[in-house]
């Protein structure tokens, strides 16, 4: 076998006969501890660890106790509870406590303690199979319907990849790192429910037209039918939740029959700075005055999220390819938060000063000019990509996809677009 065994009992003599027997049957990777303590270390050093067979009785913590961290630990790990005086309460503690695979009573005989150890093996292989085949339909599905909306709403694609970046951003802000995979994908598919949108009418609401009492309507339930699509895959149900409420006030109203404060999911609370911001930056390409703006609406916002959102941004001007002035940013900075932005001056002088406009992204500058059949996957639009009619295929700051790549080649040989592809590239 090439999964590792850890053995852990206080007797010496217990673990040596017990190691000797799986010696015997080739067994080449067992590992033995003598208390709990010691066996935790263990597990922290051996990523590869696949079976635990514990004794009850051991001195400091006992069996149940030391299963039950196991369990929280590493869960993916088989536990096997070996012990000489058992009742039934103990054999209920192991099971709901330590989630354990198998109970042993000694004396056990080698052959059903080779079998419960083969038996433990092939459970640990399934759990990891079973993982991977789920990992492997997550990220497919998390794929499909990032591609699905590349090619339906490319403008909101780029969008996506924005809120993406500044979900990023702001969970190594505010020390969130566990939950950034979770924050990085409630960005990116926040909104996912556009394609349910008629064209014309999404089109109208993002130029800001009046718009009819069931457009509307349609509109609001954007957040709702991401919820729905993201629900239909596994291990996402947080996520689906987090854009389900994404345009929740902080401050909802009692009997509003939307969930307020603390009681919105962090992820929303999130999602719902972020979208903002986007969005008005968008319209105005002033950072000032967009968080002027948010301010004067600050009971919106989770009044912890928005000032380390907001510093969070002052500080990464020269890593975002906004085209602002920094000097007009600086003398225009709003009279709220002095502590706050008495904290962004200590960061001032890392702003190169010299630059007064930084931008990252240039259509006049740094591209390349490609024929269609040569661009690749991962590669960034430069410019955006219209069809002969002038109608928008592909928004510029794209990141060209396999599925992508095959959809411009697919448009350009039947003449629907005329010229060459601009990527980005190193100046």
């Amino acid at each position: 076998m090439n999964k590792s065994i850890l053995l852990v009992d206080d007797e010496t003599k217990v673990l040596n006969s017990l190691s000797r027997s799986l010696s015997d049957e080739n067994f080449d990777d067992v590992k033995i501890a003598h208390n709990a303590r010691e066996a935790l270390e263990i597990i922290k050093n051996t990523p590869d660890l696949a079976l635990i067979v514990s004794d009850y009785r051991m001195p400091g913590m006992n069996g149940i106790e030391f299963l039950e961290q196991v369990a929280k630990d590493a869960p993916d790990i088989t536990r096997i509870l070996l012990t000489g005086a058992a009742d039934f309460n103990m054999a209920l503690d192991s099971i709901n406590k330590g989630q354990i695979f198998r109970f042993l009573l000694k004396p056990c005989s080698t052959e059903t303690f080779l079998e419960a150890l083969q038996d433990g093996l092939r459970q640990n292989q399934l759990i990891l199979s079973e993982r991977n085949l789920l990992n492997k339909t997550l990220s497919g599905s998390i794929k499909v319907m990032v591609d699905i909306l590349a090619m339906l709403r490319p403008e909101i694609f780029v969008q996506a990849g924005r809120l993406r970046n500044l979900a990023r951003d702001l969970a190594e802000t505010l020390y969130l790192e566990v939950q950034s995979w979770e924050l990085e994908l409630a960005a990116l598919l926040s909104q996912i429910g556009t394609v349910t949108i008629p064209n014309n009418i999404l089109e109208s609401w993002q130029k800001g037209e009046k718009l009819e009492d069931a457009e509307i309507n349609m509109i609001q339930s954007i957040p709702r039918m991401g919820k729905i699509l993201i629900n239909n895959i596994p291990r996402l149900q947080n996520i689906a939740e987090a854009v389900s409420y994404q345009n929740c006030p902080y401050d909802a109203p009692a009997g509003s029959g939307l969930p307020s404060a603390e009681n919105i999911p962090l992820m929303a609370r999130v999602l719902k700075i972020i979208v903002d911001f986007d969005v008005q930056f968008q319209k105005s390409h002033n950072p000032t005055s967009v968080f002027q703006n948010m301010f004067s609406h600050a009971s919106e916002y989770d009044p912890r999220i928005l000032p380390a959102f907001r510093l969070m941004v002052l500080r990464s001007l020269i890593q975002f390819s906004y085209p602002i002035s920094v000097h007009t940013l600086l003398s225009q900075e709003p009279e709220y938060d002095p502590e706050l932005w008495t904290e962004f001056r200590q960061v001032e002088p890392k702003i190169d000063d010299s630059l007064p406009f930084y931008q990252v992204s240039n259509a006049s500058q740094g591209e390349k000019e490609m024929v269609v059949d040569g661009i690749r996957a991962g590669m960034v639009l430069s410019r955006d990509v219209c069809d002969k009619y002038g109608n928008l295929i592909v928004t510029k700051n794209t990141i060209i996809t396999e599925v992508l790549m095959y959809k411009l080649i697919n448009y350009f040989h039947f003449q629907d677009i005329s010229g060459p592809i601009y990527i980005e590239s190193a100046p």
